[in-house]
């Protein structure tokens, strides 16, 4: 079973490897991206959104990419550096997870679907970390409630995505025509066979 895991998590193209944040802490992150709530310890959530940070700006940053247009205002590690100390800090101060926390996490596991530089990153977490307001904690009262089973990589692979838009635009002759594509042509997911999330 372990190996048909492992196969499956190179299929989606997570892996603990290339992200930088283990399949444990990416499926802690994705029950928080997929729930209206926290339903885990604020301080377990709290290590792995510091870990998830690290991981995400050193992927960036090692990316690099080319450059086009004016230079961003970071262009050298210690600018990375000094930006992820401040981004820790306003992630140490808080008491709760902020009310952005779904958003945060869906960003941190899926930030090349959204982003393509590290300034725009950058930015866009520390926007998510500098809320006053907490989101509500959803933890069990009985302390001997054992932990949640993993999300499958699956699932996680499609938080955050931006599915294809099913409407058609035309113009013609000066006029705008906007209709729904019916065609049965149409990509939609499929959704997760629930056997195969047992496995």
């Amino acid at each position: 079973m372990g190996e048909v895991n492992a196969e499956r998590r190179e299929d989606t193209g997570l892996t603990a490897s290339n992200s930088g944040i283990s399949i444990e802490d990416q499926s802690m992150l994705a029950r928080v991206a997929l729930s209206s709530g926290v339903p885990v310890k604020w301080s377990d959530l709290q290590r792995v959104v510091h870990a998830a940070i690290d991981a995400v700006l050193s992927r960036f940053a090692e990316r690099g990419g080319t450059q086009v247009g004016p230079p961003p205002p970071m262009l050298d590690g210690s600018d990375v550096e000094t930006f992820r100390k401040r981004l820790h800090a306003l992630l140490e101060v808080m008491d709760g997870p902020p009310f952005t926390m779904q958003r945060l996490a869906e960003l941190l596991l899926g930030p090349e679907k959204q982003y393509s530089s590290l300034p725009k990153l950058a930015s866009a977490l520390e926007k998510l970390l500098m809320v006053v307001t907490s989101a509500p904690v959803l933890e069990a009262a009985d302390a001997d409630v054992q932990p949640l089973p993993p999300v499958h990589p699956a699932i996680i692979a499609r938080i955050n995505d931006n599915p294809p838009s099913h409407y058609v635009v035309q113009i013609s002759d000066g006029s705008l025509d906007v209709s729904m594509d019916t065609e049965e042509d149409v990509h939609v997911p499929e959704a997760v066979n629930a056997e195969a999330v047992k496995e």
